[in-house]
């Protein structure tokens, strides 16, 4: 998929929430689908093509940024991969280029109508602090072990085997 400006702005930011939401499936899906290192150079890749705030898009970079706050919070371990792909010099171009308009979340015309809870300067800080961490291991998803099988299969609170999620 090739998606850009303001597709690409829903789809990271849909993507952040499931990572969210149920962060042992996302991770999984990352690793089973060994899409884990290209799925992060092409976030860092969006945010260094998008180093100049947008009107039609302005929430883009703010996306990126949750998404790899919410990976690294999952899984520290996704910090060496984010600054592999040189996201600590992508954040600081974020970090200087900065426009308010990426502070609001609704608008009304070209009025900024709607704050964010959270600026994009503390966005900024918390994706520092997360790549300050390097743990030396490699991200892994949770690997259960049943019945003498070692698998990478999901259960629900009953004990059933969940359908592995598929998305990108």
């Amino acid at each position: 998929m090739n998606a850009e400006g303001p597709e690409l702005e829903i789809l990271i930011g849909l993507s952040s929430e499931i990572c969210k939401v149920i962060p042992e499936d996302f991770a999984r899906e990352l690793e089973h689908g060994y899409i884990k290192d290209r799925f992060i150079k092409r976030l860092v890749d969006a945010l260094n093509a998008n180093m100049e705030p947008s009107a039609h898009y302005p929430g883009i970079r703010r996306a990126i940024l949750h998404q790899a706050i919410n990976m690294m919070e999952q899984d520290p371990c996704y910090a060496r991969c984010f600054s592999n792909c040189r996201m600590t010099e992508a954040v600081s171009m974020v970090e200087e280029t900065a426009s308010k308009a990426e502070n609001y979340s609704i608008f009304l015309g070209d009025v900024g109508r709607m704050e964010h809870r959270e600026p994009l300067a503390s966005l900024v800080v918390r994706v520092k602090q997360l790549l300050a961490v390097r743990p030396t291991h490699q991200p892994s998803s949770k690997v259960h072990s049943y019945g003498g099988e070692s698998s990478m299969k999901s259960r629900d609170y009953m004990g059933h085997i969940k359908p592995p999620l598929l998305f990108m």
